[in-house]
């Protein structure tokens, strides 16, 4: 099973994503670009 991860970036926050190769999402979480203000996902 390969597994693919991409992170899409923005001024506030990232979403990082780990998909199988059925672009199946296996793992996503957004993050802010602020480690004091952490958004749960």
């Amino acid at each position: 099973m390969d597994k693919f991860g991409g992170i899409d970036l923005h001024s506030n926050n990232s979403v990082v994503v780990i998909c199988d190769e059925v672009d199946r999402v296996l793992y996503q979480r957004r993050l802010t670009c602020f480690p004091d203000r952490q958004v749960s996902g």
